[in-house]
């Protein structure tokens, strides 16, 4: 990489590295570089940023504000160039060869370090009004030579590697996955209970339920086994003599508690009309004398009786 180096480059580039390591730096970018031209105090650079009016230590302590000590001194060891400093470094050479130089020297560090505009050190130099033109034409100058008659190449960032395009198809996160699945399941359970859940009656298969039943059931005797009736808003609960209803005397129990129903409906139906409550159903709970539940059923006039036991044996 320095084979081209003039000796007065390869000692600014050896005081670069001990700017670094006096910093605790472990690496070399352009304000190492900058702050080593600076300590070289010689050369094509430094006398054509003094023939431009600009001090040397301004420069040094510019550079000095913007950078940080490290926690940790840093060894004898070669310290690794970063981007930028690669950067610098080619785009020298560039320069030696656009001014027909078959070497590279300290001037050719100088413009590569304000082409790199990415670098603390171009943006100290163009802050005190040093352009690239400006130096170039000074170094011209220095060195009696004259600037090609063709453009010099222009002021460069940062490389930025190209994006290439993935060959996989991007991974969904975990947590998008379950937010999905969740969504999908309660869709799956609506739509099942849309199929299994029946809607109630509209309102033209509104019933009545009078009040007052459970007191006219006293004088009947649909059940010899009806423990006591409780009269509700929407139904009736019967209860029982009996612990459970076995599954031989359901069939019965059934059809009993089927007769209550009717017996209800006609009530209602024969009753007084302040005292009837409009419902879309009327149910009948059957619970045992200890007040355990053993059945519902439930009359609509859309679909009639239904009764389901509770699976108690």
């Amino acid at each position: 990489m320095f084979d081209r180096f003039t000796d007065r480059a390869r000692r600014v580039m050896l005081l670069t590295r001990q700017e670094a390591q006096k910093r605790n730096h472990d690496y070399i970018c352009t304000e190492h570089i900058l702050l080593g031209l600076v300590e070289e105090g010689s050369g094509v650079a430094v006398n054509a940023l003094r023939n431009l009016n600009i001090n040397l230590e301004n420069i040094r302590a510019e550079v000095e504000k913007h950078i940080k000590i490290g926690l940790s001194a840093v060894g004898e060891t070669a310290l690794p160039f970063t981007p930028l400093g690669k950067r610098t470094l080619e785009i020298s050479a560039e320069e030696a060869n656009y001014l027909g130089c078959d070497y590279i020297g300290s001037e050719h560090l100088l413009l590569g370090l304000i082409r790199v505009q990415d670098g603390l050190a171009s943006k100290v130099l163009r802050s005190m009004g040093i352009t690239a033109e400006s130096v170039r034409t000074e170094i011209a100058r220095i060195l009696g030579c004259e600037l090609p008659k063709y453009p010099p190449p222009p002021p460069t960032l940062q490389r930025k590697p190209a994006v290439k395009p993935s060959s996989s198809p991007p991974r969904i996160p975990l947590w998008v996955k379950m937010i999905i699945l969740f969504f999908v399941a309660m869709l799956l359970l609506l739509i099942i209970f849309s199929f299994v859940i029946k809607p109630r009656p509209q309102s033209e298969n509104t019933l009545t339920l009078a009040k007052g039943f459970a007191a006219h059931y006293r004088s009947c005797d649909y059940m010899d086994d009806v423990l006591a009736i409780e009269e509700t808003d929407y139904g009736i609960i019967v209860f029982l003599n009996v612990d459970y209803v076995p599954l031989d005397d359901r069939k019965g129990a059934e059809e009993s508690a089927h007769k209550i129903m009717e017996s209800l409906i006609h009530y209602s139906e024969s009753s007084s009309e302040s005292t009837k409550k409009e419902t879309n159903a009327i149910f009948l709970t059957l619970k045992s004398r200890k007040g355990d539940t053993l059945g519902k059923g439930c009359y609509t006039k859309a679909e009639g009786w239904t009764f389901n036991w509770n699976g108690l044996p």
